[in-house]
């Protein structure tokens, strides 16, 4: 497995000030507390890369992979909603996340099909921070209010949960230990997530914007949620197999903010499946 030197994963905020210029706009401050987040911030726990061991073997570098994205979509939907609060563009803020979810999962899969090289994973680098750019621009000045500061607080955190990820994902070994068409199923896993995490944003877009999710949300929702179903068990081992379930109910849960709905229509039972 190719290595990155650490300055490579370190924040991207000086490298977005050097590269945009004197004209960027300032870096966003991290608050010194605060008060109240969305609840959905409660998934993301703090812990210092070196204190995470390393991920071995095809099985963890997925289920690393969709962890990780786990938290990042918790993040990226609580900033959705104080986008709106805001009156920024929730649009071009979903399309940033989108973007930043599959530049990851397109960097953990290579991992998996053992086809990452230098030159994909300074890429991976250059794309992350022009993203980030890209969000900074769309923040550009906020005024010291408490939702402001929640807002810069929530992207912070999702720039560093993103950094980490991608970190860990490059200090994995021993990827290839499967059989290829085991891979090949791990693969399409990790997409029916991808596809999963990008309709949970559109969904929350709309609903911020309408605050109302509409019955067409809601069915492309549980498509998607009925791919990562059929996904998930196609994977023979009954612990994998178990461990996708989990992370599919957590990922939808992260839309069920009323007792288990999304608004009317979808819902999960108790194993993750989905019921109309």
């Amino acid at each position: 497995m190719l290595r990155v030197p650490s300055w490579k994963w370190l924040s991207f905020r000086p490298t977005r000030e050097l590269v945009a210029g004197a004209d960027a706009p300032q870096s966003r401050p991290c608050l010194p507390a605060v008060e109240k987040l969305d609840d959905r911030l409660m998934l993301s726990v703090s812990t210092e890369s070196s204190e995470v061991p390393p991920l071995q073997g095809d099985t963890q570098i997925l289920i690393g992979l969709l962890k990780g994205q786990l938290e990042l979509v918790s993040h990226e939907l609580t900033a959705i909603n104080l986008a709106g609060d805001l009156k920024l563009d929730v649009h071009k803020f979903t399309e940033r996340f989108v973007k930043i979810d599959n530049i990851i999962t397109d960097f953990g899969q290579a991992i998996l099909k053992q086809d990452l090289t230098e030159k994909k994973i300074d890429r991976t680098a250059d794309q992350l921070k022009i993203e980030f750019l890209k969000i900074d621009a769309l923040v550009g000045g906020l005024g010291d209010t408490d939702a402001g500061g929640r807002f810069k607080f929530v992207l912070d955190a999702l720039d560093h949960k993103a950094t980490e990820l991608i970190g860990l994902l490059n200090s994995a070994t021993g990827a290839g230990d499967l059989e290829h068409k085991v891979e090949l199923n791990y693969q399409k896993v990790a997409d029916s997530f991808q596809n999963l995490d990008a309709a949970l944003l559109k969904v929350e877009e709309g609903t911020v914007l309408a605050r109302k999710a509409g019955k067409d949300q809601q069915e492309f929702l549980q498509i998607k949620l009925n791919d990562v179903l059929v996904s998930a068990l196609k994977i023979d081992n009954p612990d994998v197999q178990g461990q996708l379930l989990n992370l599919e109910k957590l990922t939808a849960g992260l839309l069920q903010g009323d007792g288990g709905n999304f608004g009317g229509g979808v819902t999960t039972d108790g194993g993750g499946d989905v019921l109309a």
